[in-house]
């Protein structure tokens, strides 16, 4: 069985991929594929880009070119619940895109049952061992939902994915991979890292943190990968 790992970027990957062993890197349909081993299992590893179209493309060609049996998604977000605190881990238990009108999802052609999408109870499950056998200084994980849209989140925007969705984060990739798994029936499981917080906002601020929530969100797949 082949795990298929989604990033958008190197920074967000390479936390990840240190631990690894047997790493070897390919192109294919334009993105950076990497194969490699970990706890005696094979993973696909793919830096898929910032944004919905390139995260999506990028899972697709995870899919077809690897014969990946789960996906996880991995990396930062932006914290909208005002409990959350910058290096807190969502494991998202449902993703939805919050700036896509629901129906659009339901009423047209592929016709989702749902607009959101429910991540794989068997990986959750996994989190969850995980965590009861105690995760590493540093990670802290919460549970609940993650929404998607085509820009960065700062203060402005917050009231109304409050309103329509009531989530935990916000990013620009994950309910996009989530949509290709779903549509492909492949389970998959988001874990995303807080940077910035409805307090502490903003580019700077998410850069600053980039690489310390990376580092952590890297932890926590790593730590999963070892239930499985």
């Amino acid at each position: 069985m082949k795990t298929g790992i989604v990033a958008p970027s190197r920074q967000e990957l390479e936390p990840f991929l240190k631990r690894c062993e047997n790493v070897e890197a390919t192109k294919r349909s334009g993105f950076e594929f990497f194969t490699a081993t970990l706890f005696d299992k094979e993973l696909v590893c793919v830096i898929c880009g910032i944004c919905k179209t390139n995260a999506a493309c990028a899972t697709q060609a995870l899919l077809d070119g690897f014969d990946v049996s789960r996906v996880f998604l991995l990396g930062v977000c932006g914290a909208i619940s005002p409990s959350l605190k910058i290096k807190d881990t969502i494991v998202c238990t449902s993703v939805a895109h919050h700036d896509v009108e629901q129906s659009i999802l339901t009423q047209n052609e592929p016709r989702f049952a749902s607009a959101a999408f429910e991540c794989d109870k068997t990986l959750l499950n996994a989190v969850q061992r995980a965590e009861l056998n105690g995760l590493p200084y540093g990670v802290k994980l919460v549970y609940g939902k993650e929404v998607t849209g085509e820009s960065f989140v700062d203060r402005e925007g917050r009231e109304q994915i409050v309103a329509a969705h009531s989530p935990l984060g916000v990013d620009m990739e994950t309910a996009a991979a989530a949509q290709v798994c779903a549509l492909n029936r492949v389970p998959f499981l988001a874990l995303r890292t807080v940077t910035d917080t409805p307090f502490e906002s903003g580019l700077e601020v998410f850069g600053k943190n980039l690489a310390s929530a990376s580092e952590i969100c890297a932890l926590a797949l790593y730590e999963t990968l070892k239930q499985l």
